[in-house]
């Protein structure tokens, strides 16, 4: 009786056995079965984001087939894109070119011309997402900065997009912080004015920068999007190995340690301003990541401008709440080479004020203001001279629903 009994059991539990082990591979087929019908439905959404941009000629001296060689050319030398075969599906349409981007799952870009108009033009996107569109559409205007094509269409685009974007919260500025440096230079003093007039100025006696004017030159500027009207200076953004390979590194960490400094002496009024992460009621302003270099030539300027705007309502712009620039200029002279930073010091209480001061950017001179302070860049009228200016943009993440976010300007068609 009991040699039946455990008979009984053993094959009770090698039934039970083989239940799991089928029970298993139904698992495991199921879960391949998942895994084949996700990989089909992001083959059948793939390139699921289309959107097509009018352009127009700017030259109608330049005809379509040096149009096409030139974006031929532009393919060819771009390690973003690479070229591909196109079958034309439209009536009116022809000699279309194409490539695609690998790094973007094969998007897609075309560029077609119109037999109906002589200067039109159809640049079509064809991408997973409308990001990979963004990024598409940045670097197609980026590397045909000089195509003889009226861009605005795209950088409307583009514009648009970053302006429905939140602002960013920036990151902890005791990440960087340095404040032997920061005591080196900074006295109770400069924080007294800074706090009391919106703005102050140092006189620096910085490190030598060997070779600086060659160094800087490797950095690849560009035009900004906005009006010619409003500004006319080229821009890049810096990580700390971008300042380090430009031998700017000294400046880089000088500016990127102000921040955690000002928190540290500057009174804020909090009483109705609630802290977004990483700041803190008690430590405010926050950093970015990266700095600006702006490059200025002979008749260039910027016109006057607040960074960050308060509006009628009450919203600001942006999260920035005060703006570092540090200047690399040998021998300027403001009287004979001009570009003078002119600081409304009155605008914090009068948006066009009366008085103002001008500052000669020359190197190792440190401006602070309040980034509501209007301000100017005056026209340069040194021949041969670069003058150049290093930004930071101290920001006060706060929760407020009226923060507009970045403004993106698109710029006008004369781009």
């Amino acid at each position: 009786m009991i040699m039946i009994t455990m008979t009984m059991m053993s094959q009770h539990k090698r039934k039970n056995i083989t239940i799991a082990v089928a029970l298993l591979f139904r698992c495991f087929a199921a879960v391949l079965l998942c895994s084949f019908e996700k990989v089909a439905a992001l083959l059948l959404t793939h390139r699921q984001h289309t959107v097509s941009f009018p352009l127009q000629r700017t030259s109608k001296e330049m005809d379509k087939s040096i149009i096409r060689k030139s974006f031929k050319d532009m393919i060819q030398k771009s390690d973003y894109f690479e070229p591909c075969t196109l079958t034309t599906t439209s009536s009116n349409k022809i000699n279309a070119v194409g490539c695609i981007v690998p790094q973007l799952g094969n998007a897609k870009i075309t560029l077609e011309s119109s037999l109906k108009t002589q200067n039109e033009y159809t640049i079509t996107m064809e991408t997973e997402t409308k990001q990979d569109c963004i990024l598409v559409c940045t670097q197609l205007v980026q590397e045909l900065n000089s195509f003889s094509l009226q861009f605005y269409p795209i950088r409307n685009y583009i514009a648009n997009y970053y302006n429905s974007l939140p602002p960013h919260p920036g990151y902890n500025a005791d990440d960087t912080a340095n404040y032997e440096l920061m005591d080196s230079i900074f006295t109770h003093k400069h924080v007294k004015t800074l706090q009391e007039d919106g703005f102050v100025i140092l006189k620096l006696n910085p490190k030598p920068l060997p070779d600086q004017d060659q160094h800087l030159k490797l950095v690849q500027l560009q035009k900004t999007a906005q009006s010619k009207s409003i500004r006319s200076d080229s821009v890049a953004f810096l990580t700390r190995k971008d300042a380090q390979e430009s031998n700017i590194e000294y400046q880089f960490d000088l500016l990127m340690s102000i921040t955690s400094y000002l928190n540290k002496y500057l009174k804020f009024d909090s009483s109705s301003k609630k802290a977004l992460k990483p700041g803190t009621k008690r430590k405010p302003l926050t950093n970015p990541n990266v700095i600006q270099i702006a490059s200025y030539g002979t008749n260039e300027f910027y016109t006057p401008h607040c960074d960050c705007t308060i509006f009628e309502n009450g919203s600001r712009s942006n999260y920035r709440c005060y703006t570092y620039i540090y200047y690399c200029n040998d021998d300027w002279n403001l009287q004979q080479d001009g570009g003078a930073l002119r600081v409304y010091y009155s605008s914090k209480k009068e948006r066009y004020g009366k008085g103002y001061v001008d500052i000669n950017p020359i190197h190792g001179t440190l401006v602070i203001f309040d980034s509501t302070m209007l301000h100017s860049v005056e026209p340069v009228v040194a021949n041969n001279k670069q003058r150049i200016a290093l930004t930071l943009w101290a920001l006060e993440p706060i929760q407020d629903v009226k923060i507009q976010g970045e403004t993106y300007d698109a710029g006008t068609t004369d781009y």
